[in-house]
């Protein structure tokens, strides 16, 4: 079953994550980029992870704490606009399933890291570059193809195609206030992108 790739702002939201080891650790740094707030718990901590709050002071918080029933996970998530979503990357399976299913019944957004059945939302590999983010995913198949896959577009995805994008969007607009018919403005966007891959 494929995935449909939907993109949402997180800047000012909140998520929590739970777990402390290096997958965590690698899905903070992702969701940084998106200038969210994070709350951490785990038992222990990363110093990865804690270089990353010292950094960030005001975007991560670190709770060191055992999470021991779900109900200490209401008071992260007072309402709806609270925590926009959870992250579960603890190494107990057990804990990892339990969170889930409160999350499922509190319609929480959940993903739980190599475990796909309990997942409401899957977090892809992500390449972002300036105003340019691209997700990837095979459904859960392969992770390391996944991997593979953002390495080839971060290839395509360099300082030239970045500044070609701010001349392309700036064409779009001129194109917009120039010229009447959509599909005339469409079909020059393409030949403008074809002439980029030309000069590649």
């Amino acid at each position: 079953m494929a995935y449909f790739p939907m993109f949402m702002e997180l800047k000012g939201k909140k998520c929590l994550v739970i777990g402390g080891g290096s997958v965590a650790y690698r899905k903070i740094k992702t969701l940084l980029e998106y200038e969210i707030e994070i709350i951490v718990i785990a038992s222990d901590f990363l110093a990865q992870i804690k270089e990353l709050e010292q950094k960030n002071k005001e975007r991560i918080s670190c709770i060191t704490k055992e999470i021991s029933s779900m109900e200490e996970l209401k008071g992260y998530h007072l309402n709806k606009e609270e925590i926009s979503f959870i992250i579960c990357a603890t190494n107990k399976k057990g804990v990892n399933q339990r969170i889930a299913c409160w999350c499922r019944e509190n319609r929480i957004p959940v993903n739980v890291v190599d475990q796909k059945e309990l997942c409401t939302f899957l977090f892809p590999a992500v390449v972002k570059k300036g105003d340019v983010s691209v997700g990837i995913t095979t459904s859960g198949v392969s992770p390391v193809a996944s991997s593979y896959l953002r390495e080839c577009i971060e290839e395509i995805v360099d300082d030239n195609f970045l500044e070609f994008l701010d001349e392309i969007g700036e064409y779009r607009i001129w194109l917009k206030n120039n010229v009447e018919r959509e599909e005339e403005r469409r079909e020059k966007l393409r030949q403008k992108m074809e002439d980029w891959k030309q000069r590649r």
